[in-house]
C-alpha cells in the first residue's frame, strides 16, 4: 500500500471525523494534513511504518510542545477512544516547530498509531 492509499483508507473511515473533532477542537485539519509515517533505511530504501501516522500542523503555528500540552493531547486521545466505533488511536509523540534562519521550516507534528484499520 502506498502513502496515498494509506491516508485515504484512514481519511475515509467514519472514526476519522471523530478523530478530527476530538483531537483538534478548534483547529481544522483535512486528510491532506495527515501522513503515514515512514523513513529511509541505511540502504536508502523507503520504509513503511505500517499503522503509524502523523499530523503536520500549519507552520504558522510555531508550537513547542511542553509537558502540559503533551498531557492534554494524551487526555484527548483517551477521550477519542471512548467515542470511536472501530479504530483505536494511540498517541505516541510530538515534534516541535523548527526553523533554520533563512533556510526552511519544519512544521510541528503529532504522531500516533491506528489499530484496527
Amino acid at each position: 500500500m502506498n502513502t496515498k492509499q494509506a491516508t485515504d483508507l484512514l481519511a475515509n473511515h467514519p472514526d476519522f471525523e471523530i478523530f478530527k473533532t476530538t483531537i483538534f477542537k478548534t483547529y481544522e485539519i483535512t486528510k491532506d494534513d495527515v501522513y503515514p509515517s515512514g523513513g529511509i533505511d541505511w540502504e536508502s530504501q523507503l520504509v513503511d511504518f505500517g499503522n503509524e501516522y502523523h499530523v503536520r500542523l500549519n507552520p504558522w503555528l510555531r508550537i513547542g510542545f511542553d509537558d502540559k500540552m503533551t498531557a492534554q493531547l494524551q487526555r484527548r486521545f483517551d477521550e477519542l477512544n471512548s467515542k470511536t466505533k472501530k479504530l483505536v488511536f494511540e498517541f505516541t509523540d510530538t515534534c516541535d516547530f523548527d526553523e533554520e534562519e533563512g533556510e526552511r521550516t519544519w512544521a510541528a507534528r503529532i504522531y500516533f498509531k491506528v489499530v484496527g484499520i
